[in-house]
């Protein structure tokens, strides 16, 4: 009588993934801790979440106004991208624009950090208050760059 082979579990693909409160990475069936985030704390006096569906080459411009300090400056934005199974690797990013500079995105972009006033200049930090599309007043332009396939943009924003 023959015994049934047996069948291992396919190891999981290398990457970063999170598990709990830490940013792992996988490799070759091996698990890495790169970053333990228990004790990251940010405090939050409003926050909005957001789901965006944008088509093949569509744009939005991410503007919260009732977010954001009197000056309208956060302090805390993700962002997750969610692009269609098939999607190849080298066509998973999509484009943001911010202050008139525009940057590559992937699968996951996290900006953090507390407005800075400089002394004589004017401040610098993440400021979403304004629609004005030269971005002299802030907003974060979101840009599906890719004409075959559109994405999922889910945001997290808090001050």
């Amino acid at each position: 009588m023959a015994t049934r082979p047996t069948i291992c579990p396919p190891s999981p693909p290398d990457g970063f993934l999170f598990v709990r409160s830490e940013l792992d990475l996988q490799l070759s069936g091996d698990l890495f801790e790169m970053l333990d985030l228990s004790d990251f704390y940010l405090d939050v006096s409003s926050f909005s979440k957001v789901r965006y569906k944008l088509g093949p080459s569509d744009a939005f411009l991410l503007s919260q106004v009732d977010i954001g300090d009197d000056d309208g400056y956060v302090r805390f934005i993700v962002f997750k991208v969610v692009f269609p199974e098939n999607t190849t690797t080298t066509n998973k990013y999509i484009n943001w624009t911010y202050k008139g500079s525009q940057h590559p995105m992937g699968e996951l972009m996290i900006l953090s950090g507390d407005r800075i006033n400089l002394i004589g200049g004017s401040p610098l930090g993440w400021k979403l208050s304004s629609s004005n599309p030269l971005f002299t007043d802030g907003g974060i332009m979101i840009q599906n760059p890719h004409t075959s396939f559109g994405v999922t943009v889910e945001i997290l924003v808090a001050r």
